[in-house]
């Protein structure tokens, strides 16, 4: 059993967290919104049908009464939920008691615990509690979470935790050799002494990383959408309205392909506003706080989250611009971790900067930059850029002419000239601007077309190297190198044989002379 080298202090806590406890009572409101969310999702075809198609005398009633039991039912869940929802901390360990119809018991060990991360949507602001959520290491989910805690509780349930963690010992080193143990800790103490230094978003800023987002995701998005609605639609209406909107549809796309454009432009124009806007929710008041030992992060509007990420969960780091953040100074970091999850685009933690200086401020506790300078950097084979345009941008260019040949014009086949021509620069580009270059402490890429993305790894970090050949690079004596870590995957394409062999073994010298810990 793990021992400690100090207990809380009996003024730093006002709850006893050895005894089982259960979460606020909003937590009730918070499980039956979800639970009535989900049941909206699944039965809205349902109600829609019922509603627009009212054939049968007292069909009105029917959908009442089916409404009326399924919101009962999810009140019912909701407080059968929350009652068998209970969580202590005992022995060193976070014991998570629930279920009502089949019981479960999740005991987590502090020590293993990576993550404690506390987030607020605008029903947890309202009524001024947190969702707090675990993860641990070498885990992909959600090791378990609490839908609704008071704030000032989940705050000092995060502190205990991480204090508790860090203060942890094994059974050798708590009782004897005790002085050892002091002189171990001196050091620790002036680590966490180091001033702490805090980067924020102003409101323009703010402003220029919204404007500048990724709008052309969000166009196509809307696109899918609309499509998706009119399926829907088709499925729920009669086949005579369905016949009599297709003629519609027809006639309108016979009358003026400008209203078409009209449309697209004005998709457009919305898709940039919804785009801007979920990236100004997103990171409105954006913080970040670097200590000795971790990054501090808090952000959102409508869902405020707040999460620690210790340097020794960290595995690889990448910052990533497109061309207009380029020319602003703004810079997406991605912190790839292990035990991320993998809900809410949450798979890797994104922090916004304002300039490239401070990118490199912020990631030198992971690799400095600094390793790198003078070291002789290395691209891809030409023959790359070659091979892609012929296997792969040349057989969907075809293919769009020839559909555009039959299915429109003979005229329009030339549309896939300009595919053809484009997929060619855009794989040309990418070549010209792939370099990789490394140290005695890891390695440094850069990649983009027009954005730019370098990407950070350190050899200790690394889980496995592979070496991969097919046969056209097996007689050229070429090869692709896979570096896999815990936090993903770095491909290094077309490197010459003899090099990649060589950087094989030098990273498994390096892993194997320092015996660094990856995590």
């Amino acid at each position: 059993m793990s021992k400690f080298k100090a207990q809380p202090k009996p003024s730093d806590t006002s709850h006893s967290w050895d005894t089982p406890q259960r979460q606020s009572p909003v937590a009730i409101l918070i499980l039956f919104l979800k639970t009535l969310w989900r049941v909206i999702q699944s039965f809205w075809p349902v109600a829609l049908i019922y509603f627009f198609r009212r054939e049968e005398e007292g069909s009105s009633f029917v959908l009442l009464y089916i409404l009326l039991g399924l919101g009962l039912l999810s009140v019912l869940i909701a407080v059968l939920k929350f009652w068998f929802y209970t969580f202590s901390i005992t022995e060193g360990s976070l014991h998570i008691q629930s279920g009502w119809w089949k019981r479960k018991r999740l005991s987590i060990p502090l020590k293993n615990i990576q993550g404690v991360q506390l987030e607020q949507d605008v029903w947890q602001r309202l009524f001024k509690v947190s969702k707090v959520s675990f993860d641990s290491a070498g885990s992909s989910q959600v090791e378990a979470q609490m839908d609704a805690l008071a704030i000032p509780k989940a705050e000092k349930l995060k502190e205990i935790i991480l204090q508790q963690k860090e203060n942890m010992l094994p059974d050798n080193d708590c009782d004897a050799d005790t002085e050892e143990n002091e002189k171990i800790s001196e050091p620790a103490l002036k680590k966490q002494a180091i001033a702490t230094q805090t980067y924020r978003l102003d409101t323009a800023d703010l402003l220029k990383l919204s404007l500048s987002a990724n709008h052309l995701e969000a166009f196509f998005l809307l696109i899918a959408l609309g499509f998706r609605i009119i399926d829907d639609l088709g499925e729920l209406i009669g086949s005579q309205e369905e016949e009599l909107m297709q003629s519609y549809a027809d006639e309108a796309l016979k009358q003026s392909i400008i209203s078409i454009l009209l449309g697209l432009v004005l998709l457009a124009f919305v898709s940039v506003i919804i785009s801007a806007g979920r990236t100004l929710f997103k990171y409105y008041d954006f913080k970040l706080i670097e200590s000795s030992q971790n990054w501090r992060v808090s952000w959102g509007l409508t869902t405020r989250q707040q999460q620690i990420i210790p340097f020794s969960k960290i595995q690889m780091i990448s910052y990533q611009s497109n061309w207009l953040r380029r020319k602003l100074d703004f810079w997406i970091v991605s912190v790839h971790t292990v035990g991320q999850v993998k809900a809410q685009n949450q798979e890797k933690h994104s922090l916004p900067f304002t300039s490239l200086s401070k990118v490199l401020s912020i990631t030198q506790n992971y690799l400095s930059k600094k390793t790198f300078e003078g070291k002789d950097s290395r691209n891809i084979a030409k023959v790359y850029w070659i091979r892609k345009t012929l296997l792969l941008v040349l057989p969907l260019a075809l293919l769009l002419a020839a559909g555009a040949y039959f299915l429109i014009h003979p005229y329009m086949a030339f549309l896939g000239l300009p595919l053809l021509l484009y997929g060619a620069v855009y794989y040309h580009q990418w070549q010209q601007n792939f370099q990789w270059t490394c140290s005695q402490k890891g390695l440094w890429l850069c990649s983009g077309v027009w954005g730019r993305k370098h990407s950070l790894l350190a050899w200790h970090k690394i889980q496995q190297i592979k070496i991969q050949q097919n046969v056209y690079q097996h007689r050229k004596h070429l090869a692709d190198v896979y570096l896999i870590s815990a936090g993903g995957l770095v491909i290094l394409p077309y490197q010459k044989l003899k090099i990649a062999q060589k950087l094989q073994d030098e990273i498994l010298y390096q892993i194997e002379s320092k015996q660094e810990k990856w995590m």
